[in-house]
């Protein structure tokens, strides 16, 4: 007994924390395919391409060790008329908190190639000890123009 123990206990802690940071990462993707849609989308009567909102969150104000419910919508929401332009609402309890930063926002919007215009960024404390893991994702333009991923993902304390 105690050696299957000695096995399933850190694979099952492993496993948990593995789960926690999987929703950083599935959320960063979507924020990303999110603004890359918007991105190539017509805005106004002009029909305007090529645009970034303005920058977002942090949403909600502070993570949660638990998983929560959040209204990206909501007036009080940091940046709500962007999650809202973005169609960005997270349909299941998060813990993390996100940050899209914009270096340009407005559009014909253009850039070097794949230098970073914009940056989304999950933070959360999953152990409630004041330290925070932190996700960062870059995007900009390939140079045909379309929005994508710059570099890697960056992580920081994945799993404090």
């Amino acid at each position: 007994m105690g050696v299957v123990l000695a096995v399933m206990v850190p694979t099952f802690v492993r496993h948990l924390r593995v789960s926690k940071i999987s929703e950083a990462t599935q959320m960063l993707r979507t924020l990303h395919q999110k603004t890359a849609s918007y991105f190539e989308t017509p805005h106004g009567s002009l029909g305007a391409m090529h645009c970034l909102p303005e920058s977002a969150g942090p949403a909600p104000s502070m993570p949660s060790t638990e998983l929560k419910h959040v209204d990206f919508y909501d007036a009080a929401m940091p940046g709500q008329a962007t999650w809202k332009s973005l169609g960005f609402r997270p349909a299941h309890p998060i813990r993390y908190r996100y940050t899209l930063e914009t270096m340009h926002a407005g559009c014909h919007v253009k850039g070097p190639p794949m230098k970073p215009l914009v940056t989304f960024k999950a933070e959360g404390d999953l152990d409630g000890d004041g330290q925070r893991s932190t996700f960062l994702r870059a995007a900009g333009t390939n140079p045909k123009g379309s929005l994508i991923p710059v570099g890697t993902l960056y992580m920081h304390r994945r799993t404090e």
